[in-house]
C-alpha cells in the first residue's frame, strides 16, 4: 500500500533521545535515527540528511546541526540508521527538541521534548511559625534537590508574585551556600523567607546564573487576616490581643472608641501595635454602655480593618 508523504513523514522515520527527558550545559546527548520506510533506504536517499537542534518557542530555526550520513566507497549512501552525539551548547534553560531533515530543509521526523539546564526539584513550605517571645513570624521555606550534572556556583532563587517579571523579585538569597550537583551526584538545599505581609499569590524561582530561571515553583496563596480579639477583662482594664498579618505592624495602631462612635479621630485612647502577635491593656472609664476597639494600618488611614465591640455589663449600675 503506496504511503502518502505526510502520513510516512510521522511513522516511518524514527529519532530516540538518550537521555529522554532532561540535559544540561556540556552534556553529550545521543541522538539514535532510523528510517524504517522501503523508500529510505534507496542507495541516493538523502544524501545530505541532518539533525538539527530547535528550542521549541523558534521550531524553524536550528541552534546547532549534524550532518548523519557519511560515503561508504562500497555503500554508497545506503545506511538507514545511526547514532549522532551532540555536546549541548551553553542555551537559556528551557524545552528543546530535535529534527531530522533529509536533503536541504525536507522534513523525516521529531523528537520528544528535551529539557536543557540544571534540573532543579523544588518543595515550598508556606505559613512555617516560630514563635520568638510573643512575635509570630510567617516563613516561606524552600527545599531543592538538583539531579546529577552541572554546577552552578552562582545560583540563587526569588521569591516573586505570580506572573512578575523575573527582574522584579521580593526578595533574593543565593543558593551557593549549599551543596550542588556534580556529573556523579546530586545536590541539594535550602533557604527561608520571610513571608510577605501584602496577602496574595506568589511562587519561587530557581535561577542557575544570572536571570536565566531553570525551575518554578508551583503557586501558593498567603492568605488569612488580622486577629483583634477581647481576652480578658480586669477591673477596668480592657486586654486585647492583635495579630497583625496584614500590613506591617510596626505602623499599625488601636484605637478605642464609646457608644457606636463614627469619628475616627474622636478616640477614648489608642495604642501601637509594633509587632505581629501582641496583647495591649487599656484602662477605661467604663462610662460608656460599649466599646469599640478598631485596629489601623497606619495613622493616616483612617478606614479599621477590622473591630470588636465590648459590652459594658456594668453600665447600668454606674
Amino acid at each position: 500500500k503506496k504511503m502518502t508523504e505526510e502520513t510516512e513523514k510521522i511513522v516511518y522515520p524514527r529519532l530516540v533521545l538518550r537521555p529522554k527527558e532532561y540535559a544540561d550545559t556540556d552534556e553529550v546527548v545521543s541522538v539514535k535515527w532510523e528510517l524504517t520506510a522501503p523508500e529510505e533506504k534507496q542507495v541516493s536517499s538523502h544524501p545530505n540528511q541532518w539533525i538539527g537542534l530547535y528550542a521549541v518557542e523558534n521550531p524553524e530555526t536550528p541552534i546547532t546541526y549534524q550532518y548523519t550520513k557519511k560515503k561508504n566507497a562500497r555503500k554508497g549512501f545506503r545506511d538507514s540508521k545511526g547514532v549522532v552525539n551532540f555536546v549541548i551548547p551553553k542555551l537559556n534553560p528551557g524545552a528543546y527538541f530535535f529534527k531530522l531533515h533529509g536533503d536541504q530543509n525536507y522534513f523525516l521526523a521529531e523528537s520528544a521534548k528535551l529539557k536543557i539546564g540544571a534540573q532543579i526539584q523544588m518543595e515550598v513550605a508556606l505559613n512555617v511559625r516560630r514563635r520568638i517571645s510573643k512575635n509570630v513570624e510567617q516563613f516561606v521555606e524552600v527545599k531543592w534537590r538538583q539531579k546529577p550534572g552541572k554546577s552552578y556556583p552562582d545560583a540563587w532563587v526569588g521569591l516573586y508574585k505570580c506572573g512578575a517579571p523575573d527582574r522584579s523579585y521580593i526578595l533574593q538569597k543565593p543558593a551557593k551556600h549549599s551543596g550542588f550537583a556534580t556529573a556523579s551526584t546530586s545536590g541539594k538545599g535550602f533557604v527561608r523567607f520571610v513571608a510577605p505581609i501584602e496577602l496574595g499569590d506568589y511562587e519561587v524561582r530557581f535561577f542557575q546564573e544570572s536571570y536565566a530561571c531553570c525551575q518554578t515553583s508551583k503557586s501558593f496563596a498567603i492568605s488569612g487576616g488580622n486577629i483583634l480579639t477581647i481576652a480578658n477583662v480586669k477591673d477596668k482594664t480592657v486586654n486585647v490581643h492583635v495579630e497583625c498579618v496584614e500590613f506591617d505592624p510596626y505602623y499599625a495602631w488601636v484605637g478605642v472608641y464609646g457608644d457606636n462612635e463614627v469619628d475616627q479621630n474622636n478616640y477614648i485612647t489608642w495604642e501601637w501595635v509594633r509587632t505581629a502577635d501582641v496583647d495591649l491593656a487599656f484602662s477605661l472609664p467604663f462610662t460608656h454602655s460599649s466599646y469599640s476597639f478598631r485596629l489601623f494600618k497606619d495613622r493616616s488611614t483612617l478606614k479599621p480593618s477590622t473591630e470588636t465591640v465590648y459590652m459594658n455589663k456594668n453600665y447600668s449600675k454606674l
